[in-house]
């Protein structure tokens, strides 16, 4: 059965099954997800390309985005999908989020990478853990891609808690190089992942991305921006000292984005059909959640992000990126009134392909 098929199947389905016994609903989604995935390289190529219309062009660090929409990190771990991409009319591709040694992702309750969607609140819970094959696999994946002119290809890195006993920073910047070795036109490091162990204190979030600066940043010979992902949980109160530190580092841009683990606020935005299911998976596996309910909180702090961004410019080229509940163009008109330079989507893509195939871009600048 074809991959579209299937969306469209299970999106009609998904609202009766969610009501059944939540460890059964929970254990089927998760299969179903990976076979799924599984099943991204197997689709067939759009024949028809998309062309956004061009005054949705964008131009970000001398690079041209077809449009200020895109993939979140998450959807194409091991550089799945980048034709498709391009042929449904994405603003740019980013891959991963990946790691430098492979990962089979969290297993909990006897269930592997536990995922679970809440359709009637238009959102999911997932506690995958960064599956993916490693960035040595992935950037050469990467590096046999031919690109397309005006199609930015970006990657998403993080740190792996499996490596956290070595000199895992080491192996990190090594990760970062494979992908500048490799051609990327932007990288995207994320310091957002809610499903691996890492140490989140800021103390320590200065020391990494100093290293990373000394170690990778400064060794760059090329224009390649370097942006830093930030979690949806962010406080306001918390960005000027980021924004500072990333404006004194040297990097390029930041994304506040990714999931939530704000269970009890999140809670109140859920159908309460679907509160039962919720309150089981955020109580077992925990996770993050993401989708239409980290809409109002992904503008919000980007906004902030911008007006501090406005007040104090860096001397190089800065900007803010938005990740989090975008489903449609009035999201991204949002966005554009309030200075975001660019947009993520993830959850809202997946409702949308489910909807409209691989017209899905296309319905972006319908809506």
């Amino acid at each position: 059965m074809k991959l579209l098929t299937l969306s469209k199947l299970e999106s009609f389905i998904r609202p009766y099954i969610v009501s059944l016994p939540p460890h059964f609903v929970i254990s089927q989604y998760s299969r179903a997800r990976i076979k799924l995935i599984k099943k991204l390289n197997e689709d067939e190529i759009p024949e028809e390309i998309f062309h956004p219309p061009i005054e949705y062009h964008r131009k970000l660090w001398g690079l041209t985005f077809r449009s200020p929409i895109m993939n979140a990190a998450g959807m194409f771990k091991n550089c799945e999908w980048y034709e498709h991409s391009y042929r449904q009319g994405a603003g740019a591709y980013l891959g991963g989020t990946s790691t430098i040694n492979w990962r089979i992702g969290n297993n909990g309750q006897g269930i592997l990478q536990p995922f679970v969607p809440y359709p009637k609140s238009n959102c999911a819970s997932n506690f995958l853990g960064l599956p993916n094959d490693g960035d040595f696999i992935n950037s050469n994946r990467l590096e046999k891609i031919i690109k397309y002119e005006n199609f930015p290809v970006g990657w998403s890195l993080s740190a792996s808690s499996d490596l956290h006993a070595f000199d895992w920073l080491k192996l990190f910047t090594s990760s970062l190089k494979m992908y500048e070795k490799a051609g990327v036109d932007f990288i995207e490091i994320n310091e957002s992942c809610p499903n691996i162990s890492q140490n989140k204190e800021y103390n320590s979030l200065e020391y990494r991305l100093k290293f990373i600066k000394e170690n990778f940043l400064d060794q760059i010979t090329r224009n390649l921006p370097v942006i830093v992902k930030f979690s949806n949980d962010t406080q306001k109160e918390q960005i000027p000292f980021l924004m500072d530190l990333l404006f004194k580092l040297g990097y390029d841009g930041v994304n506040f984005g990714n999931t939530s683990t704000n269970y009890l606020e999140i809670r109140k935005k859920i159908h309460h059909a679907e509160r039962k299911l919720f309150d089981y998976f955020t109580k077992t596996f925990g996770g993050g959640v993401s989708g239409k309910v980290l809409k109002a909180k992904s503008l919000e702090i980007c906004s902030s992000a911008v007006e501090y961004l406005n007040h104090g410019k860096p001397s190089q080229e800065f900007h803010v990126i938005r990740t989090g509940g975008i489903e449609s163009l009035d999201d991204i008109k949002e966005s554009e009134k309030a200075g975001i330079s660019l947009n993520q989507c993830f959850t809202g893509y997946w409702e949308n392909f489910s909807k409209y195939g691989h017209n899905v871009y296309r319905q972006f600048f319908r809506s």
